[in-house]
């Protein structure tokens, strides 16, 4: 069942790495993950439905590259600034949970909301739905340097550095990146072209390969399998 508030697996083992992307499937989406795979790093894709429904073959060769694939909600709607009701959020999720189905089987049910904006009013309408209680999370993640706004935002250069760093310091985590974005407004179109998680993870992958073990989050959630309702400091 899904918690009230964003959540992480327990724990995380020293020096394991779990490399999320959010918003696909896109252009990045295959390229990616075709990437992590010859480097054995499998990693968890939160897919937004409407993209699913554009994509099914993108969807089915990430699952056959050992990839997770996981529920982002449709229209990436926030619960807060979209000011869903319980009924919308259901729907969100319903279904996108049918698209990937469709796509490539059922599970793992893992599930992230968008801007991490979730509420209690959200996880309660969520969890009355019994085909919906098999979901876990929403999942949070350690780091963030904001992937999506390179460029605009800043440079290619100081967020990859900013990645590493932050990722040695703390010996591991989830890791949230984007590869590609499901905003629906004109920023979303300028941070659609400067992408570059792509980039970004060919830096990252040869500085985590011998030190980290990369793995997906369904792999943490079976090891571990009880969220730390807590959210991270």
């Amino acid at each position: 069942m899904l918690n009230d508030r964003n959540v992480l697996p327990r724990m995380l083992p020293p020096n394991t790495v779990c490399l999320t992307f959010d918003d696909g499937p896109g252009p990045n989406t295959l390229p990616i993950a075709r990437f992590l795979n010859e480097h054995r790093m499998p990693s968890t894709f939160f897919f937004v439905g409407k993209f699913v429904e554009q994509n099914p073959d993108v969807v089915r060769e990430v699952r056959e590259l050992g990839h997770c694939v996981a529920n982002h909600t449709f229209n990436h709607f926030g619960v807060l600034r979209n000011r869903l009701t319980s009924e919308a959020i259901v729907r969100q999720i319903e279904q996108t949970d049918r698209l990937i189905a469709e796509a490539v089987g059922e599970g793992p049910f893992l599930f992230r909301a968008p801007y991490f904006e979730w509420t209690p009013i959200a996880a309660r309408g969520v969890n009355r739905v019994a085909a919906l209680q098999k979901y876990i999370g929403p999942i949070w993640a350690h780091i963030d340097h904001r992937d999506h706004a390179i460029e605009s935002e800043c440079r290619f250069e100081a967020c990859r550095q900013e990645y590493l760093t932050d990722i040695e310091a703390r010996g591991g985590g989830i890791v949230l990146l984007h590869d590609h974005c499901a905003d629906p407004d004109e920023v979303a179109d300028v941070r659609r072209k400067n992408n570059r998680s792509l980039d970004l993870v060919k830096w990252l992958v040869p500085h985590l390969e011998g030190k980290y073990r990369c793995i997906s989050l369904d792999q943490i959630c079976t090891e571990f399998p009880t969220p730390d309702p807590r959210l991270p400091q």
